[in-house]
């Protein structure tokens, strides 16, 4: 169990550390910001704005889905790292105010 555990994690290390994932990251990132962007265009003209909950939905899970990744593949060691206790900080106050509120 050990070593299939280490395994995983090894995988999602080299996951987490390729450049192909930073990109695809990188480009949620991107199409959130324009998201808020859309939304807020339209609202200011007093329109309805269905979609942009969805795709705000669906990128906040993807953050969801990266946070999770990191702490199976590194622990809480993961915490050292300040970009991750921001991306962290980000995602949980998404959950409360997207999803709980």
């Amino acid at each position: 169990l050990n070593t299939a555990a280490n395994l995983v994690r090894h995988r999602l290390d080299i996951i987490l550390s390729s450049f192909v994932f930073e990109v695809l990251v990188g480009t949620v990132i991107v199409a959130n910001a324009a998201n808020i962007g859309w939304e807020l265009s339209w609202r200011v003209k007093g329109l309805e704005a269905p979609f942009a909950a969805h795709l705000e939905d669906l990128c906040l899970a993807v953050y969801l889905v990266e946070i999770g990744l990191r702490f199976i593949a590194y622990g809480p060691q993961c915490l050292s790292d300040n970009w991750v206790k921001f991306d962290l900080f980000l995602v949980i106050v998404g959950v409360i105010t997207q999803w709980a509120l």
